[in-house]
């Protein structure tokens, strides 16, 4: 991933996120979320795939070079994992919010960061690759079930932060929820009316989409300036870097006088 492009997805996907309306209140994007996959294959499919999309996101940005020079592991996957905990810390869990939810989905997102960055260190010519086929594999994947098993448009279309900061936790509630882990089950059935009447919306015609996109003059500009700064500086610490090779490569002149053969005829 070129470092350019992976400035402009960070600052794009923190655009994004600042951007969407109730971005931090779990039920409302669970029940906007939730309305567009009820199909059991479906949601199956999202609970296998939405993490390792995540995760080979993460290992592409590991192949970005560092920020901060002197501290390699400010790449643009520690900008991103910062972004993701940054959201799940900052969520109103709901009926969630006493449980150890939270912190779950805290954890995940480090370790996704963690491993995929060892992933990348351990295959430096060949994690890349495989990322984008997995990734790619991924996305097809899901769309495939919007379309033939759902019969809905994915989220995607409708609501970027909901697809890409937010199904992770989705996900991760409806894993627990169906493999009836603690009391998970009960408390996100107290999501269930509202979902049930956005759905009854959404076939007469009358669902309002929440939570869309509202770009704010300034919280563009402060994502044109994040990805600015993401990309000079990474091109500051690659032209010192350079300079230093340079400086190491010039001959040393005043060590540099050979011995002059001495001969007589």
């Amino acid at each position: 991933m070129g470092q350019a492009s992976s400035a402009v997805a960070v600052a794009g996907m923190g655009t994004i996120l600042f951007s969407t309306k109730d971005v931090f209140d779990f039920q409302k994007q669970f029940v906007a979320y939730a309305i567009f996959h009820q199909n059991h294959t479906n949601k199956v499919c999202h609970e296998v795939c939405v993490w390792p999309i995540l995760w080979t996101f993460m290992a592409m940005f590991h192949h970005t070079d560092a920020v901060v020079p002197r501290l390699p592991f400010t790449n643009h996957a520690f900008f991103v994992t910062a972004l993701y905990m940054g959201f799940y810390k900052s969520m109103k869990w709901g009926p969630l919010q006493r449980t150890p939810f939270g912190s779950t989905a805290l954890a995940l997102t480090a370790a996704s960061w963690a491993t995929s960055g060892l992933f990348a260190k351990l295959l430096p010519d060949s994690s890349m690759k495989w990322s984008v086929i997995v990734n790619a594999l991924a996305w097809v994947a899901q769309f495939y079930t919007h379309l033939i098993h759902e019969g809905k448009s994915p989220a995607l279309l409708k609501n970027p932060a909901q697809a890409f900061l937010f199904a992770p936790v989705f996900v991760l509630s409806e894993g627990l929820v169906d493999r009836g882990i603690g009391d998970y089950p009960a408390k996100v059935a107290e999501f269930q009316p509202a979902v049930m009447e956005g759905l009854r919306l959404l076939k007469t015609g009358k669902y309002n989409p929440l939570n869309q996109l509202t770009f704010k003059p300034h919280v563009i500009a402060a994502g044109v300036l994040v990805a600015l700064f993401l990309m000079r500086t990474s091109r500051s610490g690659k032209s010192s870097e350079s300079d230093a090779k340079l400086e190491q490569k010039k001959p040393n002149r005043a060590g540099d006088c050979r011995p002059q053969l001495l001969g007589g005829a």
